[in-house]
């Protein structure tokens, strides 16, 4: 597992990173629960301690690991010469992608019992919002890859710009960026449906940069992926 600090900018930076872990999980009733999406602005905290210098070159991505980023509610936090520029905090883990290079999605149920291999979706619909730069990207922006078992149906109006498909719920559904359309990061994610059954699972949730940025791995050699 890792957290990536991203550049768009022409210019490098230097940044501290900090991993901020509550003394016990911070659980909540299932009334006032809430969804934990991506990173989000909070300036003007000060550092901790213990932060992480990380220089980031410009047009790039450092990938960097910490043993804290595996505990339940870690935050992690961003600071520049002034402060805070913001924070990171997710449900989900990430799949990082260039634009422009189709790639697979891959698929979690929620229950056994509403997929197996004897009940399996017949749907799902792609969303792609822009929690992390608050710019909507057009529909051409990501497109599915058209496949025996995997037909597009209709697009559906709404925020979030959702995108049905039909599906024999086993065929690899593949998805590429356009590697130019505006905002340069976009996310993507899809949810599995059965018709008049509701969901029953969801894809990764992927997020994907621009080709021509360099990605740099800092992880150690037993967090980097084989």
């Amino acid at each position: 597992m890792a957290v990536a600090i991203l550049n768009t900018d022409t210019t490098p930076g230097s940044f501290l990173l900090g991993f901020e872990v509550p003394p016990k999980p911070l659980r909540q009733p299932l009334s006032s629960s809430r969804f934990r999406f991506g990173f989000g602005e909070h300036q003007g905290v000060q550092p901790h301690g213990g932060e992480e210098r990380v220089w980031v070159p410009a047009r790039s991505i450092v990938l960097k690991s910490d043993p804290r980023l595996a505990q339940e509610d870690c935050r992690v936090w961003l600071y520049g010469a002034r402060g805070s520029i913001g924070s990171f905090e997710d449900d989900y883990v990430w799949r990082g992608v260039p634009r422009g290079t189709p790639f697979t999605l891959g698929w979690h149920p929620y229950r056994d019992r509403e997929w197996n291999e004897t009940l399996l979706p017949d749907e799902f619909y792609l969303r792609w919002p822009s929690w992390w730069s608050n710019q909507r990207p057009e529909r051409s922006v990501v497109r599915v890859v058209q496949r025996s078992g995997v037909a597009f149906r209709e697009a559906k109006g709404g925020g979030d710009g959702d995108e049905w498909f039909d599906w024999d719920g086993t065929a690899p559904v593949s998805v590429v960026f356009d590697a130019t359309t505006p905002p340069e990061i976009v996310e993507v994610f899809a949810v599995a449906c059965r018709k008049g059954g509701g969901s029953v699972g969801n894809s990764d949730h992927v997020w994907a940069y621009p080709p021509d940025m360099t990605v740099i791995d800092e992880r150690g050699p037993l967090e980097a992926p084989k």
